[in-house]
């Protein structure tokens, strides 16, 4: 589940969000059920070809028996190359995480592009690389289904406890408000 609520008078954009997801154990990759809720305040500048911001967000991280919380400052880019070709870049850092975060997994960059294959139908491929070397591929598709919701398919590609460990994530997006 992702909401969003956002303030906008170009070239700036302002704007509230927050994700949720639940994932059920799948013996023997995930032993048990964890909960993960995302929210977080962003700022947007954007002009004609490109667009740069930075994101400040909280996650709780709940599993049967742990609360796991975490504070993440992010700075992102992205650059359009053509009408149909879009560019990205992010770098977080956790500001806050519990004692057992190495500092090597504290930090990450991702590296994306977005293609629009036909109007309103986006591809997606992306690459996340923590400090600590655990690398994630992650390739989908994303459509509009009018001004303000979207959906997608994504699979996921991860090293974890070195083994390769491969996610397939449907979602949706609406954003809230008249002017959102």
């Amino acid at each position: 589940i992702s909401l969003q609520n956002a303030w906008q008078k170009q070239p700036h954009r302002a704007y509230l969000r927050h994700d949720s997801v639940w994932t059920e154990a799948l013996p023997p990759f995930l032993l048990q059920d964890q909960h993960r809720h995302l929210s977080s305040v962003a700022y947007e500048y954007s002009k004609e070809t490109w667009k740069m911001g930075a994101e400040l967000g909280q996650q709780a991280l709940s599993t049967q028996n742990q609360l796991h919380l975490s504070d993440t400052l992010s700075i992102f880019t992205e650059r359009s190359f053509s009408e149909r070709l879009v560019g990205t870049f992010r770098q977080e850092g956790l500001v806050y995480a519990d004692q057992d975060v190495a500092l090597a997994d504290r930090f990450a960059s991702h590296l994306g592009a977005r293609y629009e294959i036909r109007e309103r139908l986006w591809l997606n491929v992306s690459e996340s690389l923590r400090y600590s070397g655990t690398n994630s591929t992650q390739i989908g598709l994303r459509t509009s289904l009018d001004n303000s919701t979207q959906v997608y398919a994504n699979e996921r590609f991860s090293m974890q406890q070195g083994r390769m460990l491969q996610t397939t994530v449907f979602g949706a997006e609406s954003e809230l408000g008249e002017k959102s």
